[in-house]
């Protein structure tokens, strides 16, 4: 190879690379949105009803779970420590070290427990919050690294967490392609090996053109090209369940796309989200009422938590 077609070469990669990630929109600069013809989702993701800015320490925020009607605990992706932010006064309340510095991505609150989810696939459960007795005990599972769990939910109906991360227990290479959620037994304080959902890319990207909805075929191919690998990557960032409904809601930062599941692991709504919006989607929550909270990472701006209220089947 000479160093002209090195140079061509390096120049289409880096074009690949652009590509992959900037969230597609349509020539008339329309968002991708596709429902099954069943369902009706109850939020405007258009337009917030309420944006609350983050201070400088929450500018990698990760992870956020409603702990009571006012409040939501938050984690953010460097350190050990948990945060409460009160929504009525729009400010963060505590700052709490639970464990040491790490790659913490999810947060999630039972009635009684605080959990965190580590990007190695260690769970650490905070006991006595906020009290002079608290501690922490750490739980270790088989999901690993090449998993990347980020998203993690209580199913109170089950008394178990579940996390969303990439692939499947012990195949690395299951990574590239199948998405998962396991359950995490809080009885047992073990993980099942058997995902209680899984579905791939492939799955996706036939639910966006033939399942049943809106037709978008058109818009698709101008952006999906055949033998393209991954430019629709959806690595979940953000996880939660709906109050109400019970379905899973998840958001992907890597490409800016949200999705929602039943419990069965059907597929509902898939919205790519608006960058102008949803900078860097990476965690997710519900009031008990149903209104919905996404938070966006800083990067080198501001974060943020938008407020979208619930609206049952507004479009």
């Amino acid at each position: 190879m000479n160093q002209k077609q090195f140079f061509i070469g390096l120049l289409w990669l880096l074009l690949i690379s652009i590509i992959s990630c900037v969230p597609p929109k349509s020539k008339d600069n329309k968002l991708i949105i596709h429902k099954a013809k069943d369902f009706n989702i109850s939020y405007d993701l258009a337009d917030a009803n309420a944006k609350y800015r983050l201070p400088g320490k929450l500018v990698e925020i990760s992870g956020l779970s409603i702990l009571n009607d006012t409040t939501i605990a938050c984690v953010q992706d460097e350190l050990g420590e948990l945060y409460t932010f009160n929504l009525n006064k729009s400010v963060i309340t505590s700052r709490t070290p639970f464990g040491k510095e790490g790659d913490y991505e999810g947060v999630a609150c039972t009635d009684s427990l605080i959990y965190t989810l580590r990007s190695s696939g260690k769970i650490y459960e905070v006991q006595h919050f906020k009290e002079d007795s608290q501690f922490t005990v750490k739980h270790r599972t088989e999901l690993r690294k090449f998993n990347n769990p980020q998203g993690m939910a209580y199913d109170a109906i089950n008394n178990r967490l579940l996390v969303a991360c990439n692939g499947l227990i012990g195949d690395e290479k299951s990574a590239n392609n199948i998405r998962s959620i396991y359950s995490f037994n809080l009885e047992t304080n073990k993980l099942d090996s058997i995902p209680v959902i899984s579905f791939t890319i492939d799955d996706i990207y036939q639910f966006l053109d033939v399942g049943g909805i809106e037709k978008t075929s058109e818009q698709l191919a101008e952006f999906f090209s055949p033998g393209v690998n991954n430019v629709l990557a959806f690595q979940t960032s953000g996880f939660a369940i709906h109050p109400i409904s019970g379905d899973y809601y998840l958001v992907s930062s890597k490409d800016n796309f949200f999705m929602i599941l039943s419990p069965k692991g059907k597929f509902r709504y898939i919205r790519q989200l608006d960058s102008k919006l949803f900078r860097k989607p990476e965690g997710i929550t519900f009031l008990p009422n149903g209104d919905l909270f996404i938070s966006n990472e800083g990067v080198n701006e501001i974060a943020d938590i938008t407020r979208f209220d619930y609206v049952k089947d507004i479009e």
